[in-house]
């Protein structure tokens, strides 16, 4: 037998198992594949309202822009313990002994009526809100004329009052279909208050202006009708206002919204 011959069929016996082994393997299967996006396809959408799929749970995902909204309501606060500055006015006339007057302010109580602008995020809510109204408050009248000695007496004192909160509302709890939308969760803000204080029966001291810094923290809840793309809501908060004005505050108040 010819070398050469005898080297193609050394070849042919090392290969021969390969290709026999090639030819045995059948072809991959891709019927379950198939199977599976023809059975997805003809599954039924998901039910959802054009702002997003039906829920109910805790909400965590990341934000979207639904829309703004639009409210007005009444915003209050009762058995507030207030830490105001003082009013003060004094006189000298530089031969006799000066002449002081002082206002000490103890606790009160304010009610205002509210507007608030909210951007709605869907998984939070940021929201502007401006209040404006009046507040009672209990108080203390000091005169000492540097003679007879201080002269105190307690009584009531009246003003108007306004101001305004930046606040964010995280829906924590919520359900949610095609039509309402229920949602309860914390709240926070900070903002501005303004007292003007008025009648005080003194000669010097007849009125008194206060400004501070407000904080609060507190549950809400919310109830909404979304037909289409227009919101109807509800909104009630009981939160702990901090600051020099510290107590329990409420706010009930409801408005529509516009690209749900």
């Amino acid at each position: 037998m010819p070398p050469m011959f005898r080297g193609f069929l050394a070849l042919f016996f090392v290969f021969l198992p390969a290709v026999v082994w090639a030819q045995t393997q059948p072809p991959p299967d891709t019927k379950p594949a198939r199977e599976r996006h023809r059975i997805q396809e003809k599954e039924p959408p998901p039910p959802e309202g054009p702002w997003g799929p039906e829920e109910v749970g805790l909400t965590w995902q990341n934000p979207v822009w639904r829309g703004a909204i639009g409210t007005v309501g009444v915003y209050s606060g009762a058995s507030l313990s207030l830490d105001f500055p003082h009013g003060l006015a004094a006189r000298s006339d530089g031969i006799n002994p000066p002449v002081f007057e002082q206002l000490e302010y103890h606790g009160g109580s304010f009610r205002t009526t509210s507007g608030t602008l909210t951007a709605d995020l869907d998984m939070f809510r940021l929201a502007l809100t401006w209040y404006d109204g009046t507040f009672d408050a209990r108080a203390t009248f000091t005169y000492d004329d540097g003679v007879q000695g201080p002269q105190s007496r307690d009584l009531d004192v009246h003003g108007k009052l306004h101001g305004f909160r930046l606040g964010s509302y995280w829906p924590a709890l919520r359900y949610r279909d095609s039509l309402l939308e229920a949602s309860v969760g914390p709240s926070a803000s900070v903002g501005w208050m303004h007292a003007e204080t008025s009648g005080i029966p003194g000669t010097l001291l007849t009125r008194d202006t206060i400004d501070i810094l407000t904080g609060s923290l507190g549950p809400r809840a919310s109830l909404r009708v979304l037909p289409g793309r227009w919101c109807f809501e509800l909104n009630a908060e009981y939160s702990f206002l901090a600051g020099s004005a510290r107590g329990w505050t409420k706010e009930f108040s409801a408005g529509v919204g516009y690209k749900f």
